[in-house]
């Protein structure tokens, strides 16, 4: 009955603010990490059902639950790009940044880049060398080693570490 009150809580202020970057509640987050553990891949619909055989929830707080559901996934997937994070600046990298290409660029040298680069209808994890380039519009790109002109802007890379080498 405890979540149900905090499902409580958070719904009405949900309904003052809906809010998706906010942190779900900690026992559902719990509960999302409980059910990941036992294999089984982590559909919404499937931890709403094991939390409520575990749980008495309302009936006008169910939709809320998903919601609450869905939010325990980001902050999973976050705590996991955190751990990345650290992990990468632990073995030398940095947060890939126009400043740190106009390092890179100034020490003549280039950039090893860890990131996943977004596209249209794909997502790739890249792991590769580039060389750091300034658009004559003072945007910051990166160009393969023997490019001259084409590359790609920062913004195609999210999650972006890089080391000079």
């Amino acid at each position: 009955m405890i979540l149900n009150d905090q499902l409580r809580q958070a719904y009405d202020a949900w309904q003052i603010k809906k809010d998706y970057e906010q942190q779900a509640i900690s026992q559902i987050k719990q509960y999302n990490l409980d059910y990941r553990a036992t294999g089984k891949y982590e559909y919404n619909a499937e931890i709403e059902k094991y939390i409520l055989e575990r749980e008495t929830i309302d009936n006008d707080l169910l939709d809320f639950l998903g919601t609450q559901v869905y939010l325990s996934q980001q902050d999973i997937d976050n705590d996991k790009k955190q751990i990345n994070a650290n992990t990468l600046i632990g073995q030398g990298y940095q947060p890939l940044t126009i400043d740190l290409v106009k390092s890179a660029i100034v020490q003549g040298k280039k950039l090893k880049v860890k990131a996943r680069m977004d596209c249209d209808i794909f997502s790739a994890n890249i792991e590769q060398v580039y060389k750091p380039f300034i658009t004559n519009d003072d945007k910051a790109m990166l160009l393969k080693p023997r490019a001259k002109t084409r590359g790609y802007y920062l913004s195609r890379f999210s999650d972006a570490f890089a080391q000079l080498v």
